[in-house]
């Protein structure tokens, strides 16, 4: 793993809390060389508070998503389970609000686990992570941290999600979590197997109650992969919960000379291919009905959380 550090072109002091940090703001790189394997990927960026006071401890701006895939990924998985009737959106004034549990397979940095604890103040993040020189490399170098509802536990992500049902279904009937974040990559670049097959461990955890149900289980592959069996297989494990759909989509941002992340990293234009499938929700919104009606109302809950989160981006 090499952490490369480029100082952000935005250099404002920005506030935590009630003051405002006189600090630095730089882009993180963490890269994956294996010593095997010929993978060389940008695993995650984060953009990095410094403060210039010797005692203070640097942190990582969650609400900001540099990359375009952890853009597209946060808002298709939120979007997703507003459509299905999750309790997304904040609610109103005074009214109490269910939490939402989220199961993210993979750190890297940590900027999407972040940016959901800390957009979503009734979001319960678990992030599981194989390699604890990622754990360390986040926590040391790309300014990420735990937190109360930000949680990292070192181990195999399939033994995390087999161990979850066999454990938490008794006080969790309708399922353990939200949803399931997937992402997770051998030496080679490629989602291990285990983690999208139909005989794969996740595919058993999600058929014994992994998902809740208005729930959605995502994966990041990279843009080559063939979706169908991933599709397929996640489906086929969820049908027996109730209707299931599966869907794709695809990040496509053309290529910036001028842009920071491309000039430093190497990073732009067309991007990672996303696999979703649902669990449950509304009937009119299952398979079998139009893929259009489904896409607006994506769009449309899209707007609404963009909206009410203050999200720095367009969703």
């Amino acid at each position: 793993l090499t952490v490369m550090s480029h100082a952000a072109s935005e250099q404002d002091s920005p506030s935590r809390g009630d003051s405002v940090v006189q600090s630095i703001q730089e882009w993180r790189g963490l890269r994956f060389r294996p010593a095997e394997g010929s993978s060389n990927l940008i695993q995650s960026v984060t953009k990095v508070v410094r403060p210039q006071a010797a005692d203070e401890a640097e942190w990582l701006q969650g609400r900001v998503l540099p990359l375009a895939y952890t853009k597209s990924f946060a808002t298709i998985v939120l979007a997703t389970l507003s459509t299905l009737g999750a309790p997304v959106l904040p609610g109103a004034a005074g009214q109490s609000q269910k939490d939402l549990r989220f199961l993210c397979i993979g750190l890297g940095g940590g900027s999407v686990p972040s940016f959901f604890a800390l957009t979503l103040p009734h979001c319960v993040v678990d992030v599981v992570e194989l390699e604890p020189q990622v754990v360390r490399a986040a926590k040391e170098a790309m300014g990420f941290s735990e937190s109360s509802r930000l949680r990292v536990e070192v181990m195999d992500g399939v033994e995390f999600a087999l161990r979850s049902v066999g454990v938490d279904l008794d006080s969790e009937r309708d399922g353990i979590y939200d949803a399931v974040l997937i992402d997770a990559y051998d030496p080679d670049g490629n989602v291990p197997s285990a983690l999208w097959t139909k005989e794969g461990g996740l595919a058993s955890a999600l058929s014994k109650g992994l998902l809740r149900r208005r729930g959605v289980v995502a994966t990041n592959f990279l843009p080559h992969v063939d979706l169908a069996l991933p599709l397929a297989a996640h489906r086929d494990a969820l049908s027996a919960r109730g209707h299931t759909r599966g869907f794709s989509v695809q990040t496509h941002k053309p290529p910036d000379s001028e842009g920071e992340l491309q000039n430093f990293f190497g990073v732009g234009g067309t991007g990672n291919r996303i696999a979703v499938c649902t669990c449950g929700g509304p009937p009119e919104l299952a398979a079998g009905q139009p893929l259009e009606h489904f896409r607006d109302r994506l769009e449309e809950e899209a707007a609404k959380i963009e909206d009410a989160t203050g999200c720095l981006w367009s969703m």
